[in-house]
């Protein structure tokens, strides 16, 4: 069932990706499914956002799927969502907030289960992005799940991680001898800092 599962994957059957992503999101079978993945000609981008739960990220993700695919590129995502407590599966919350992209190709958006522990990522991620990679997107967004700020276990594993704060917590980290943000930056681990809803009006009165 394997090698024919992974032929039609080496073939372009996008089932056959979920079927993996699945499978490796279990923890089933990794290490021969990894054996498998043939390195694309050209690595794709990878880049991950991560920040406090309800900073954003899932609408700037959405935001940045349009001129990504404006561009001629192809897009995978994967957003770690919280695992349900029930199903052990991921609730799903991430999809809500994107926009329906059925209908393009170029475009693949994948919910994945992050239990808690795993510095708010799903397991074996590597694999995955390895994946989807490997299936020829160019652009892979990878998105946490936000359980504190800052949180960089997903450094390793993308060329550029952003850190999403609200605009007015920026601005209250002016008053901070050393805000936690800026030790991350300063021993490089996160690359861009992104303020979120700085159309709030508590932050435009400061």
């Amino acid at each position: 069932m394997l090698p024919a599962l992974l032929e039609r994957f080496h073939a372009g059957d996008r089932l056959a990706l979920a079927r993996l992503l699945t499978l490796v999101a279990r923890g089933e079978a990794v290490e021969v499914i990894r054996a498998a993945i043939r390195p694309p000609a050209r690595p794709a981008r990878v880049v991950a956002l991560t920040g406090a739960g309800g900073v954003g990220k899932s609408t700037l993700t959405g935001k940045l799927l349009e001129p990504i695919r404006e561009q001629g590129k192809t897009v995978a995502v994967l957003a770690c969502d919280p695992q349900s407590p029930l199903s052990g599966g991921a609730l799903l919350g991430d999809r809500f907030r994107m926009p329906p992209r059925a209908d393009d190709p170029g475009v693949y958006i994948r919910s994945l289960a992050a239990a808690g522990g795993q510095g708010a990522l799903a397991s074996h991620l590597d694999t995955l992005i390895a994946l989807v990679e490997a299936f020829g997107f160019e652009v892979i967004l990878v998105e946490t799940v936000g359980a504190g700020q800052g949180d960089t276990a997903v450094r390793a594993l993308v060329d550029v991680l952003v850190l999403l704060r609200l605009a007015q917590d920026l601005l209250a980290d002016r008053f901070a001898q050393r805000p936690e943000w800026v030790a991350k930056w300063q021993r490089g681990e996160i690359d861009d800092l992104a303020a979120a809803r700085a159309f709030l009006k508590e932050a435009e009165s400061r």
